[in-house]
């Protein structure tokens, strides 16, 4: 079917009732997208069991890792202006807890990925970037959005694992 210059067709977002116009470039509007796209993109472009033993270019990597840096700096502003706008402290705990139990999510997903079997050096490098740019998000979220964060909510995997080597140590000291 072809499309005159004045229609646009509309994709739906997953978790959005808003579309993005066909052809151009998708712009994220909340952090939750963001996450998802990273989700997506850790989920089935980045798993490991869909490499084959391919080697991902060093180029392909350096895009990711730079998008996910740029994303990272979207997402703490984005947080900061939505947490701004909305009056009800309901809404502001169910936004952190949302965007929270995302980023872990995704973390632990990394991390289930980097420990699965013997991966490139490439491969990697974007797990530990893109899943330090995730841990310095939550952590950016515990930081300022302290009153709305949910201490109760599971840990990321990579927490975990540093808090039993650290317990470990201190077992053997005593």
């Amino acid at each position: 079917m072809k499309m005159n210059s004045s229609e646009t067709k509309q994709i739906p977002l997953l978790f959005s009732n808003r579309g993005v116009e066909w052809g151009k470039v998708l712009k994220t509007t909340s952090p939750t997208m963001i996450l998802d796209k990273w989700n997506t993109i850790i989920k089935y472009r980045l798993n490991p069991a869909n490499f084959h033993d391919e080697l991902l270019p060093a180029e392909a990597v350096q895009l990711l890792v730079n998008e996910s840096e740029d994303d990272q700096q979207i997402i703490r502003s984005m947080l900061i202006e939505d947490l701004i706008n909305k009056p009800n402290v309901m809404d502001k705990e169910q936004y952190v807890k949302v965007n929270q139990t995302l980023l872990i999510r995704i973390l632990d997903k990394i991390y289930e990925y980097s420990h699965a079997k013997p991966l490139n050096d490439n491969i990697l490098l974007l797990y530990n970037t893109v899943s330090q740019h995730l841990q310095s998000t939550l952590d950016f979220i515990e930081d300022f959005f302290s009153n709305y964060f949910d201490r109760n909510e599971k840990i990321p995997e990579p927490y975990s694992s540093i808090a039993k080597e650290n317990l470990k140590k201190q077992v053997k000291h005593l």
